[in-house]
């Protein structure tokens, strides 16, 4: 698996590892057969199951986007060791400031693409900024190791 923690409001490193992650799945060829590639939100509050499944359409037609409770969530998370923190978006004028609406906050987060083996244990992690073609070029080294 080729697994991203994000969220779907994240406006710049999660749309552009996912689209890293389906150019990575592209440029496998038929060997991405053998990847699943899965984006777990870490806003579900937000990200429902029809949110997700709208967003992770527009990178690649295999990702599965994932969301679960905040208990899930951060079970998940905590396995992964992805760190989040939530802060908010204050309109700032001269002389005034406004209270920021509970829903309008963006989220502070670990940015990894992690390879995880048919056994569930991790074979390797790109940071954001890592070209697909070298994340393909490691997973087929281990599609072709057997791992």
């Amino acid at each position: 698996m080729l697994v991203f923690f994000g969220y779907t409001h994240c406006p710049d490193v999660c749309p552009t590892d996912l689209m890293v992650v389906g150019e990575a799945m592209d440029l496998l060829g038929a060997a991405a057969d053998k990847v699943q590639p899965v984006f777990v939100t870490i806003d579900p509050a937000r990200d429902t199951v029809a949110v997700m499944a709208d967003f992770v359409g527009h990178f690649h037609p295999r990702l599965l986007g994932l969301t679960g409770t905040g208990e899930q969530i951060a079970a998940v998370t905590k396995r992964y060791r992805v760190r989040w923190r939530k802060f908010f978006i204050v309109e700032d004028e001269p002389g005034e400031v406004e209270a920021a609406a509970e829903d309008e906050y963006l989220l502070d987060h670990t940015a990894a693409i992690y390879l995880i083996g048919p056994d569930g244990g991790g074979l390797s992690l790109f940071h954001h900024g890592t070209p697909a073609k070298d994340i393909a070029d490691v997973v087929r080294q281990f599609i072709e190791a057997g791992s």
